[in-house]
């Protein structure tokens, strides 16, 4: 259960501060990544940008703090920051596809077709049997994109 009082100084903290959450307990951060999932399911990407942006400056090596922030950021459509985003998760988490999936999906928004491409090539390759939805997208966006 998010207590408000916390909720309320976090953020308060959060948005006066260029750095980290300033002295949080583990549990205070996690609880933090609770909250900014809850607001960017809500819609409220503002307020989930700003608990994102300090996570991922407070605890750069957790990828999933880069994967909440890029998507937050590419829902936003701020594709060239996504774009930072979507690449410390291929840098911390380099075997998964979809982390190469949403980059690519942000060169495509920004018209950099060379750079998509290379991105789907890098997700397909990395896609398992598992994955045969997300390959089947890579294909109809390849050939897609392929053409212009």
């Amino acid at each position: 259960m998010i207590h408000t009082e916390f909720v309320k100084k976090a953020l308060h903290e959060l948005e006066k501060s260029d750095f980290g959450p300033p002295d949080l307990t583990k549990e205070d951060v996690a609880l933090l990544y609770s909250l900014g999932f809850s607001l960017y399911q809500t819609g409220d990407l503002y307020q989930a940008e700003i608990i994102f942006r300090r996570l991922v400056v407070a605890e750069s090596l957790e990828k999933k703090y880069w994967w909440a922030f890029g998507a937050v950021l590419q829902a936003k459509q701020d594709y060239q920051n996504a774009l930072t985003a979507w690449s410390m998760c291929c840098l911390l988490d380099e075997e998964n596809p979809h982390c190469h999936f949403h980059a690519a999906e942000c060169f495509l928004s920004l018209k950099h077709i060379p750079e998509a491409l290379k991105a789907l090539s890098a997700s397909k390759e990395r896609c398992s049997e598992s994955e045969e939805p997300l390959k089947q997208k890579i294909l109809v966006l390849e050939q897609l994109w392929s053409t212009k």
